[in-house]
């Protein structure tokens, strides 16, 4: 049986693979084994927005999701269960411009939305600042040509990382595990079972990104004249 160890520091991921079979680079948006293994393909890059998600106990009956555009800014609404609401906002803002501290975010959510409609008011009045998450929007500008490069393989973010506009991410992440186990399970070199993987997907990945892309720039780069013709 195989072993899974936890912990373990990893200071060059390209010399794991003279004492392993597989490399699989899952580790995200900022990605070691990537950054060392494709040195040619670009970071992560600001996609021009910030976005705010929370959870919140909702004092109002909310049964319907919705997502709300403005100019340059959404408001979104999902109820999940038990009262809770799950919120998430955008707005088109210059990079690291994070208010002081949770209780400053949450002044700056209220306002940008408290005129909006119904029932955002109420899920504003709701929120609970140490429940408030706020992190700037990254992507990368493409996704690589191949997604391996000898026997290292890059999976989720590491991969493909987009702008979170069609809520993929998490999605292909866990389709791209199961795509790739099934490859490895199969006998074939690894080689070509690598080359198989990346030729599966590939083609999805690089389509919903440039979608979610789209999405983001309709959605947050549109100023008033554009917003009205979207709209």
């Amino acid at each position: 049986p195989g072993v899974i160890r936890y912990g373990a520091q990893v200071h060059d991921p390209q010399a794991l693979g003279a004492a392993h079979d597989v490399v699989v680079g899952a580790d995200g948006l900022r990605s070691r084994v990537r950054a060392g293994g494709w040195p040619d393909e670009a970071g992560p890059v600001y996609a021009g927005y910030t976005a705010w998600r929370a959870l919140v106990r909702a004092r109002v009956d909310v049964t319907e999701v919705c997502e709300t555009w403005g100019r340059r800014e959404r408001f979104g609404v999902v109820p999940v269960g038990e009262g809770l609401v799950y919120v998430f906002a955008t707005a088109t803002v210059a990079a690291q411009q994070h208010a002081d501290g949770a209780a400053g975010e949450v002044a700056e959510l209220r306002r940008r939305f408290a005129g909006w409609h119904p029932p955002v008011p109420a899920l504003l009045d709701a929120l609970d600042p140490a429940a408030v998450l706020r992190h700037d929007v990254h992507a990368l500008p493409r996704v690589p040509s191949r997604l391996h490069r000898g026997s290292t393989v890059l999976l989720g973010d590491a991969a493909h990382a987009m702008e979170p506009n069609l809520g993929q991410g998490a999605c292909l992440a866990i389709e791209d595990a199961i795509v790739l186990a099934h490859v490895l399970a199969d006998g074939a070199p690894v080689h070509a079972a690598l080359a198989r993987y990346t030729a599966a997907r590939r083609p999805r990945t690089v389509t919903t990104s440039r979608m979610s892309a789209r999405i983001g720039w309709l959605t947050q780069r549109t100023g008033p004249v554009g917003a009205a013709v979207r709209d």
